[in-house]
């Protein structure tokens, strides 16, 4: 919910006490988050060969607002698979 909305954790703990009637802490849903990124390192290089592999590939960048200072969010894709990149440049070479 929290990444995948992009719910701040003050009202993420306050949805998961109005839902479920169970209070976490702020902490504890940071530290789940930690523990989910943890169990997913392996992904990325994963998703990056299968991109690297793929027949065709759509790549894409858009602005982004990060510290008041524009970045640049890259994505690479396929019908089935995307990955994101920020970076500071427009013009990167992430594969």
């Amino acid at each position: 919910m929290r990444n995948y909305e992009l719910i701040p954790v003050e009202r993420s703990a306050e949805i998961f006490e109005d839902i479920f009637s169970i209070p976490l802490s702020e902490g504890t849903i940071v530290n789940a988050t930690k523990r989910c990124s943890k169990s997913l390192e392996n992904f990325n290089d994963w998703l990056i060969k299968k991109l690297i592999d793929s027949g065709i590939v759509c790549f894409d960048e858009t602005g982004v607002n990060i510290k008041g200072k524009l970045h640049w969010l890259h994505s690479a894709g396929t019908p089935m698979l995307t990955s994101y990149f920020v970076h500071k440049k427009t013009r990167f070479e992430s594969f």
